[in-house]
């Protein structure tokens, strides 16, 4: 897939014809640095290969990358190939203040039963990745099943009792939560 440069601040991987990431030259696709569902255009586009652009997907470009290499020089040279700052990066990252997080009680439910991360995904059925991401609320969507599943597991009968929701301290007044 060719890269549009009018549409793009940067046509980095389209001299070198290899992905941003890894270096890998296989299935390039065209892939947004900053997500598209951030940006809502095609600015920060990059080359990346099939693996790392569907890995990546929307996630934060910095934590991610991190996540799957750990070659600091590397992550400086794609920032000054994109063009842009961390703290640009964190800027367009950070979401809207009207926005909530959500927080699992995972911890804290464990706790009360003695339970390691590895032993709950082994009698819950729920892979060990699930498990982890739910433990330290770095998640992006929870499906019914994985619910359904700790909610039977640890005895709960509401949603709250195992997942809570932050709203920014500006956003609690006048609601009801």
């Amino acid at each position: 897939m060719g890269i549009n440069p009018a549409s793009t601040k940067t046509k980095v991987g389209e001299i070198a014809r290899v992905c941003i990431y890894c270096g890998s030259s296989n299935r390039l696709l065209l892939d947004h640095f900053i997500p598209k569902s951030i940006t809502k255009s095609d600015r920060f586009t990059v080359q990346a290969c099939h693996a790392c652009n569907f890995s990546k997907r929307n996630q934060h470009p910095k934590l991610w990358y991190f996540r799957h290499f750990s070659f600091k020089s590397e992550w400086n040279s794609i920032l000054a190939d994109v063009g842009l700052t961390e703290s640009e990066i964190d800027a367009w990252m950070t979401p809207p203040p009207e926005q909530c997080f959500l927080r699992t009680k995972l911890p804290e439910l464990m706790k009360s039963r003695g339970l390691d991360q590895k032993t709950l995904a082994g009698e819950t059925g729920l892979s060990p990745t699930t498990v982890g991401k739910l433990y330290r609320s770095h998640f992006d969507r929870i499906d019914n099943h994985t619910v359904t599943t700790l909610c039977k597991y640890f005895g709960l009968r509401k949603l709250d009792d195992l997942i809570e929701i932050i709203w920014e301290e500006d956003d609690i007044e006048g609601r009801q939560v």
